[in-house]
């Protein structure tokens, strides 16, 4: 991995994490206007990273490195970013983790992006997450909602193998829709979870 990555990472010391409380900030990452906090501990590159630098730390050194290798690319983070974007979040009693940090999840789910993969469901609102199944009857999205808000008005661009019939929310029954190349648009309100039936 460290050829693949042209990186060298010396080993450090294991962090020991007994809860989010106890990891500590590590410093202030940026990328032209992104700029986001990163947590807990932080990888020392040997020697000269050998791909292009994505974000950098205020001490000028690495915190993204990205690197073609072949037709792919290896992206390495010299940081935690699950971890940091769990802290990145507000809490309070009685309520969902909210306010993450659109950056660190920009810079997490951008090698999917980069790639050119297109998910199955694509949502207008972060947080909204959209599982599929699929038969020959036809699919069902699920739709939960994981913002302590409502969405008034949900855009969904969905991706099926077969020309739509109808769209029904089990919450708000038939749904009107457009249908593209194949993938079919709809929207909707959604309070905390429905289920969106797709018959072909």
């Amino acid at each position: 991995m460290a050829r693949l990555r042209g990186i060298h990472t010396p080993e450090r010391e294991r962090l020991l994490i007994p809860n989010l409380e106890a990891v500590a900030a590590l410093g202030d990452m940026r990328n032209g206007s992104m700029q986001a906090m990163a947590w807990g501990p932080r990888d020392t590159l040997g020697g000269s990273a050998t791909g292009g630098v994505v974000a950098h730390f205020e001490d000028g050194s690495p915190a993204i490195v990205r690197r073609t290798v072949g037709k792919g690319t290896v992206v390495h983070f010299t940081w935690l970013p699950g971890l940091s974007y769990v802290k990145s979040s507000s809490h309070a009693s009685g309520k969902l983790p909210w306010n993450f940090s659109p950056v660190i999840r920009h810079w997490i789910v951008a090698p999917v992006r980069d790639a050119g993969i297109q998910l199955p469901v694509d949502a207008s609102e972060p947080m909204v997450e959209t599982p599929m199944l699929s038969s020959t009857v036809g699919t069902a999205i699920t739709l939960l909602n994981w913002n302590n808000d409502p969405v008034k008005r949900l855009e969904l661009t969905i991706r099926v193998p077969f020309r739509v019939r109808s769209v029904r929310s089990i919450v708000h029954g038939p749904l009107k829709f457009a249908s593209g190349l194949r993938a079919v648009r709809v929207s909707l309100p959604l309070s905390s979870v429905d289920i969106i039936v797709i018959k072909p």
